[in-house]
């Protein structure tokens, strides 16, 4: 599925390693150096109007 907007957009999250959860709510990835330094996650989610995708971004987090 494709990444929209953040650190991780145009990339695409291959999702075959996704809960069905994670596939509907969404999850943290793992970001290259950003604000947090090495390590740092970033949210990610389908929107309420295009559940297939893409994944919009919702923020970082250390």
């Amino acid at each position: 599925m494709a990444l929209d907007g953040g650190p991780l957009g145009g990339q695409l999250l291959d999702g075959t390693g996704l809960t069905a959860e994670e596939r509907t709510a969404g999850a943290y990835l793992i970001t290259p150096p950003d604000a947090y330094g090495p390590g740092g996650r970033t949210s990610y989610a389908p929107t309420f109007s295009r559940p297939a995708g893409p994944w919009v971004w919702e923020g970082n987090t250390p």
